[in-house]
């Protein structure tokens, strides 16, 4: 008669409600997939995120769109479209001309260029969800969905483990060889602080990752580049050294009609910038000649002359004779022999333009200065408030807007990142965390084959004494625990030790405490091959 050997595997099956519920949760997944799945992967949608202001108020930059393609489409319906040269864009039907589309953003005052046939229209607006297409495009990224699927399977794998109580092995043929291990379990609390901190550096990671890659790592800024324009009037004439120390009439001294036949004014002109400027402008000086019931005359004294550069001087003479020809003309034609209390404005006007940073730009600077005049004298100023306060600096000033790119920011714990850091210190944070996490499940699980005393036994030697139980006596049975946890808490709060040997395949423990004692048996780990055990058969 022969004999023959045979393996049989004890290791338990799925029950069949596990079995059910797999079925169940592929039906689920692959209706989820027909209904939201992408078009190029088997699904009926396309998704799409907006960017721009060309849809507001409804969609904003950074919100979610749904499509899905219809075979036919309508005016007002929001639909999604190629448009050459830019790509998808999303807007709205206004209208339908010889077979192509007119769209519109509801936010842009004017239709788009192109019209799109109906084979340029991807589909129709199915979902709205405002600011989930930030995360998706994060997604998108290889890398990024490589890290979340990595995340999620290390959860699966290590958090159960963590969290399930730990249960001591009591079947003497499935054991492994026991391991020695040293240094703190990490199926206690040191485990769950390191699954913790893995945690939170995917998260943190995975965070800064998402926010990085939806954000551009430049952004537009503006620039305000300054320039003024400034002058400086005066005026001034030649007059006898009696009444005008040196013979010169000077800029606030009275004019006498008298003795001074005419008087020049002058406007001195600058433009100042930021940066260097290449300005070319036109310059002129007028002298308006009114009275108080309105009449006006304007006399032209310079210009219009041209110029380039940044400064430039205009200068104009005005003579007595030919103002008071102009009043007595005026007191003819209203039969009066002189009118009293005219005014005379000086208006220098110096208009320029240029290009500052690559930007054009132009400015005009016309003031005026009034001056009072009767039979006698030319007096700067009059009486009245508005010219009690006239400069004789004027100034204009301006700006160009420079638009140029900066390198963005992230706000991290109120410590800026810029956005170019981020996208590699966000990713290399959050594999650190998945490493961890791979690192701490595989540690784990490795350790958690030993049986729970002998780790017990490898966490805490200085509690644990090798006995022989011949010479170990107790006043009464001891209590039996089911926990070797209990047993170590029991001997560290009574300071006692714990003692251990090995019987008939069996690993004892005990704790004396005075009357009362309490043991622990453990099965001993045999080396017989793991799950697994011999049946003969004839």
């Amino acid at each position: 008669m022969s004999s023959a050997r045979r393996h049989v595997d004890l290791r338990p099956s799925p029950s069949w409600h596990k079995a059910v519920l797999l079925g169940i949760a592929v039906v689920v997944v692959g209706a989820l997939w027909i209904v939201f799945g992408p078009v190029g992967l088997g699904g009926s949608v396309v998704y799409a995120v907006t960017r721009g202001p060309s849809m507001l108020p409804r969609f904003h930059t950074g919100d979610l769109a749904i499509v899905r393609p219809e075979r036919s489409y309508h005016v007002g319906e929001i639909v999604l479209y190629r448009y050459p040269k830019l790509g998808l864009v999303l807007h709205r039907i206004v209208g339908i001309v010889g077979g192509r589309f007119l769209m519109k953003g509801d936010h842009n005052d004017y239709i788009d260029p192109f019209h799109p046939r109906s084979s340029g229209i991807v589909g129709s607006l199915w979902l709205h969800i405002p600011s989930v297409g930030v995360v998706l495009s994060w997604l998108h990224q290889p890398s990024a969905a490589a890290a979340v699927a990595v995340a999620i399977g290390s959860w699966f794998l290590l958090m159960p483990r963590l969290s399930r109580p730990q249960r001591r092995r009591r079947d003497a043929g499935s054991a492994s060889a026991v391991r020695s291990v040293s240094g703190p379990s990490l199926a206690g609390p040191a485990g769950m602080v390191l699954a913790g901190l893995a945690t939170v550096m995917v998260l943190v990671g995975s965070i800064l990752s998402a926010a990085s890659f939806a954000t551009a790592v430049t952004r537009r800024t503006e620039t305000q580049l300054p320039y003024r324009s400034s002058g400086v009037f005066s005026y001034g004439a030649k007059g006898p050294n009696s009444i005008y120390p040196g013979g010169q009439v000077r800029t606030g001294q009275p004019v006498y009609q008298r003795v001074v036949g005419s008087v020049t004014f002058s406007f001195n002109y600058h433009l100042s910038a930021a940066l260097p400027a290449a300005p070319a402008g036109v310059s002129s000086m007028e002298a308006v000649v009114s009275e108080p019931d309105g009449w006006s005359r304007t006399m032209l004294l310079s210009g219009p002359t041209h110029f380039k550069g940044t400064t430039t001087r205009v200068t104009g003479t005005l003579a007595f004779a030919s103002v008071n020809r102009l009043l007595a003309a005026l007191g003819s034609a209203v039969g009066t022999t002189s009118i009293p209390g005219a005014l005379v404005t000086i208006y220098p006007r110096v208009s320029v333009q240029g290009v500052l940073a690559h930007e054009h730009f132009s400015q005009v600077l016309a003031p005026q200065f009034p001056f009072g005049l009767d039979t006698t004298e030319l007096s700067f100023g009059t009486s009245t408030a508005a010219t009690r306060s006239v400069t004789l600096a004027p100034v204009a000033s301006g700006a160009v807007r420079i638009w140029g790119t900066v390198p963005a920011t992230l706000s991290l714990a109120g410590l800026g990142l810029s956005v170019g850091a981020a996208r590699w210190v966000g990713p290399i944070i959050a594999t650190a965390g998945l490493a961890l996490v791979i690192m701490l499940g595989l540690v784990l699980r490795r350790e958690l084959r030993v049986p729970e005393a002998e780790r017990m036994r490898s966490r805490y030697p200085h509690l644990f004494i090798q006995a022989k139980p011949s010479s170990i006596t107790t006043m009464s049975p001891p209590v039996e625990l089911v926990n070797i946890g209990e047993l170590v808490r029991i001997a560290d709060r009574e300071e006692c030790p714990v003692l251990y040997w090995e019987e008939s395949q069996v690993h004892c423990y005990l704790v004396i405490t005075g009357a009362t004692s309490y043991s622990y048996r453990s099965p001993v780990a045999v080396d017989a091959g793991a799950n697994a055990m011999e049946v003969s058969s004839t």
